[in-house]
């Protein structure tokens, strides 16, 4: 899992040279785009949404579900995406796609995704095997958002800065010192609860924290974003005691991020600090909306390995996940005393 963290920056070149050989282009005007995917797949559609968000007037929906809503039809661009090719949920959803006259594209390494995409004459990109999907989020999602240039919008510059920033960060948070900031936020949830805030612009960031300190470090985490939880959780917090003096906030920040949010997480922050058992903030780095999310990404994948070590745990297995999986697939039930 090091190795493969330690690699994102290569990961991400890579796909950049995957993506350039395959044509994505629209048959026609695409009014939507819609992401289906689970899991680490998803993460990459809700990165290219919040990439879009100020970048373009096409609309980006993530489905985690087993069907498409109505708003799938001729002018939506689809992007199938499985890490392994035979995600139950994004096969479902690949099953109705026929039907909806989408303009379909794929991204898997294989499986029964890919095998369908190639009968079809669809565009696939396909990528290397040998990951577990959460650490190809470079191979999932670069491919997405080049082929956004088909909609006028260029992202080329915004990864390769990312490569750069991803380059830079590494050097720090691959260090076994104490000047690591991702070991010492790794050393600060031993035995907390991690809660990981952002403000809307970032909604991406802390749902890839929580997914990967559940799968990696195994543990379980909340996350919320702002300016909504200064609506409604910021009353709750505080009880019941005992579970919130267990928990550590986590808030994730930009430079730039408006005087209205930065009021917001300052306040918040005076309000729980007495609340909870500490505080810290991420800063983002980076120009681009896209290199700011993965270097917050980065971050936390740094710091869900590190977490993972101090906790003494394996993050590559994920063993509930594999248990659950064969208990819905047809054929022999496995037993759960391996679950642990």
């Amino acid at each position: 899992m090091e190795k493969k963290i330690f690699g994102l920056p290569e990961q991400i070149v890579e796909a950049t040279q995957l993506a350039e050989h395959v044509d994505i282009t629209p048959a026609g005007e695409i009014r939507n785009i819609v992401v289906a995917g689970m899991g680490g797949s998803a993460i990459a559609g809700d990165i290219l949404k919040a990439v879009l968000w100020h970048r373009s007037s096409v609309p980006v929906e993530i489905v985690r579900h087993y069907s498409l809503p109505s708003s799938v039809t001729g002018d939506t661009l689809l992007i199938v995406i499985s890490y392994s090719g035979d995600t139950e949920e994004t096969l479902s959803c690949f099953s109705e796609a026929k039907r909806t006259g989408a303009q379909i594209f794929c991204i898997s390494s294989g499986g029964e995704l890919a095998k369908i995409a190639r009968a079809k004459s669809l565009p696939l990109i396909q990528i290397p095997k040998g990951f577990p999907p959460r650490s190809a989020i470079g191979y999932l999602t670069v491919p997405m958002l080049l082929a956004m240039r088909r909609l006028e919008v260029d992202l080329r510059p915004d990864v390769d800065e990312t490569v750069t920033i991803l380059r830079e960060l590494r050097s720090e948070f691959s260090r076994q010192t104490e000047e690591n900031r991702a070991k010492r936020i790794a050393q600060s949830l031993v035995d907390r609860v991690p809660v990981v805030y952002s403000s809307n612009e970032y909604a991406p960031v802390p749902f890839r924290w929580r997914t990967q300190l559940n799968e990696n470090s195994k543990v379980w985490t909340h996350t919320n974003l702002l300016p909504e939880l200064n609506h409604n959780e910021i009353v709750g917090i505080g009880v019941p005691t005992e579970i919130c003096r267990k928990c550590f906030i986590v808030f994730l920040r930009d430079p730039d991020e408006s005087v209205q949010i930065e009021r917001r997480i300052e306040l918040t922050k005076e309000i729980v600090s007495p609340l909870v058992s500490g505080t810290v903030d991420v800063w983002a780095k980076g120009t681009s909306t896209l290199a700011k999310l993965f270097s917050l990404v980065y971050c936390g994948d740094w710091v869900s390995f590190h977490l993972a070590v101090e906790r003494g745990v394996d993050p590559t297995p994920v063993r509930r996940i594999d248990y659950l999986k064969s208990q819905l697939s047809p054929g022999p039930r496995n037993e759960t005393s391996k679950l642990r």
